[in-house]
């Protein structure tokens, strides 16, 4: 049995609905607005894994974060204590074109952000969940998806929106009839 995962940094309920506000205030309403329970920061695809291997990843990823194995509840409720460990600013608004997919994202990028990224990929690939030649061999770009099936970017007025990370998780992405929802599986705090 394969689930369909990724790795991605936690957006907080208060940071959420500052975006939902956000978006809500200055963009035009759009037919496929990404909910907020879904928004996130992906820090690497994954794709179909299989159960074993996702064991190895929880394994090596909860060796990287130095971090002792505990139950997720526990996991969550720790890391909700901890003080935030990057401030990431949000002031530029773009498109994937390919998938039609509305972004914010970040014109300055953190380096622990752009280090985590890049060492989970590292691992990513050493598990040969992804391969070298894969989408993830371009450069990282942080963001948060906000629509989907968008062919231009709306006009926007300049903004800056600040959302503070702190943790980070595995997460599934399953299908549903009311359409995709994001389970994390483990959650561990910022490098």
């Amino acid at each position: 049995m394969t689930n369909r995962l990724f790795l991605a940094v936690d957006i907080s309920a208060v940071d959420k609905a500052r975006l939902t506000q956000w978006r809500e205030n200055h963009l035009p309403a759009f037919k496929k607005t990404i909910p907020s329970s879904n928004y996130h920061i992906t820090l690497v695809f994954l794709g179909s894994v299989d159960s074993t291997t996702q064991k190895t990843l929880l394994a090596d990823i909860t060796q990287l974060a130095d971090f002792q194995t505990t139950p997720k509840s526990t996991l969550l409720n720790s890391a909700s204590k901890n003080t935030v460990k990057i401030s990431l600013l949000l002031d530029h608004l773009a498109l994937f074109n390919k998938p039609k997919v509305l972004y914010l994202t970040a014109t300055s990028v953190p380096v622990r952000l752009n280090n985590l990224a890049s060492s989970l990929t590292q691992m990513a690939r050493s598990l040969k969940i992804i391969q070298q030649s894969s989408q993830q061999s371009n450069h990282y770009i942080p963001h948060i998806s906000i629509a989907r099936k968008i062919n231009l970017i709306p006009e926007c007025n300049i903004f800056q929106v600040t959302v503070n990370l702190s943790t980070f998780s595995l997460y599934e992405s399953i299908s549903t009839p009311a359409g995709v929802q994001y389970s994390a599986i483990q959650t561990w705090p910022l490098l």
